[in-house]
């Protein structure tokens, strides 16, 4: 029985690109770009191709094998785009990878990977502004994943019975500045999430909001805002209605520190049936498999809580975000109470690039009815250097802690990589 799972954090340096953007520029801190980790390298607009070769070894197969665990060498293949480019009204960013992973041992998950993230801001006149956004995914056993652009639900969690976890979101908000104070926010939602195996139960999110901030002074801007989301599950196992109220602060500490936070309640009514998969070992050590039926209608009011804080410099950039809130699960816990904390670190130097990552979530569930919860969490440190030009050496290492579900004990993983990438622009891999 697999056991693992992977915890994908989005951590959220700045959630409205376009207004945040102009506001590094006004700062004189136009090194900043929110699409990669080498922003003190990768200066103002730019477009950069890259690729890699990695070898790859982990210690922990992700599976139990004959009682023992076991370790397996491998190897990644890949490459990806970088573009960045900043008009007088008008900001777009891009940035996405894709590869290959292999390993030698049949106990680990072999496949490919692959990351799209995707932004777009517009200033119409004055007074309207848009903004797009898209995230994307396929992720597999035995990976860490970092990004600065925000999920629906601010994290991902992989099902622990499914090799590969798949996932998209798209979003769009559309801003009407009243006075140089007052401004109001429409936003929408739609976010897939996708398991394989049968103890996967994939989930469609539609959500929409509509907000209301006012500019205190300079620094600091609070608001207010209603949402609207609604969950549905595959194989008719659910569905799930949320309302939410929260009040919210931005404040700039200083050029370089940035705080927010929110607070409101979330209200859930969750019901449906599900069917659940279960393998029963009998005394004469044969197995019988079937599934596990069951209906359920939980509604509760679920607190909500986020805060971020983020530093930027000339060579650096530091960001770190946590919280509680409602998201649509992973295929084994549907609609969920879910706390998560990460963040990530960076420091550029002219050849090199050094960045760390860690994450934690935990998940317990609202709707169907399973008295545990499910916690991963991660540890990532990558750096790499440019050997000449077009060309870096790289070296990263991954601790990832999977936790217990039910009857099945949790473990821990080390996954180191190591190899060679081309960049056109000569930059090493980061973490994004």
């Amino acid at each position: 029985m697999r056991l693992s799972a992977l915890v994908l954090v989005s951590l959220v340096a700045f959630p409205v690109f376009g207004q945040q953007q102009q506001n590094t520029q006004e700062n004189n801190q136009g090194s900043y770009n929110p699409f990669t980790l080498a922003s003190g390298v990768l200066q103002h607009n730019f477009f950069n191709v890259y690729a890699y070769g990695n070898g790859a070894y982990d210690t922990n197969a992700q599976i139990l094998a004959n009682g023992k665990t076991t370790g397996s060498p491998g190897y990644a293949l890949g490459g990806g785009v970088q573009l960045s480019h900043v008009w007088k009204t008008a900001t777009l960013g891009l940035s996405y990878s894709g590869g290959y992973q292999h390993y030698n041992s049949n106990f680990f998950t072999s496949g490919p990977t692959q990351n799209l993230v995707l932004g777009y801001t517009k200033q119409f006149s004055k007074r309207w502004a848009l903004s797009l956004s898209e995230a994307a995914g396929i992720y597999l056993y035995g990976e860490s994943y970092y990004s600065t652009q925000a999920t629906n639900t601010n994290t991902v969690v992989t099902n622990p019975f499914s090799s590969e976890t798949r996932f998209a979101s798209s979003s769009i908000s559309l801003t009407y500045r009243q006075t140089r104070r007052l401004s109001y926010v429409f936003s929408g939602s739609y976010s897939l999430y996708r398991y394989n195996g049968p103890r996967g139960i994939g989930a469609n999110d539609v959500g929409a909001s509509i907000g209301a901030n006012y500019q205190l002074t300079g620094r600091t801007t609070i608001g207010g805002r209603y949402s609207y989301s609604y969950f549905r599950y595959q194989r008719h196992a659910g569905t799930d209605h949320l309302n939410g109220v929260y009040g919210t602060i931005t404040h700039d500490f200083s050029r370089r520190w940035t705080g927010s936070a929110s607070a409101g309640v979330t209200r859930s009514n969750a019901s449906g049936t599900i069917a659940v998969p279960i393998t029963i070992l009998t005394g004469t050590g044969q197995t019988l498999s079937g599934y596990e039926v069951g209906a359920y209608h939980n509604s509760q009011f679920i607190p909500s809580l986020t805060g971020t804080l983020t530093h930027l410099y000339r060579r650096s950039q530091f960001s770190i975000s946590g919280g509680q809130g409602v998201s649509s699960g992973n295929g084994v816990f549907l609609a969920s109470r879910t706390r998560y904390i990460g963040g990530v670190y960076s420091y550029n130097l002219r050849n090199s690039v050094f960045s760390v990552g860690v994450s934690y979530a935990k998940l317990s569930s609202i709707s169907n009815t399973i008295n545990y919860g499910y916690s991963s969490g991660s540890l990532t440190a990558s750096y790499g250097h440019n050997l000449f030009r077009y060309v870096a050496a790289n070296i990263r290492y991954d601790f990832i802690e999977y936790g217990g579900l039910g009857s099945f004990s949790g473990r821990h993983d080390n996954h180191f990589t190591f190899g060679l990438s081309f960049s056109s622009k000569s930059i090493p891999l980061t973490l994004y």
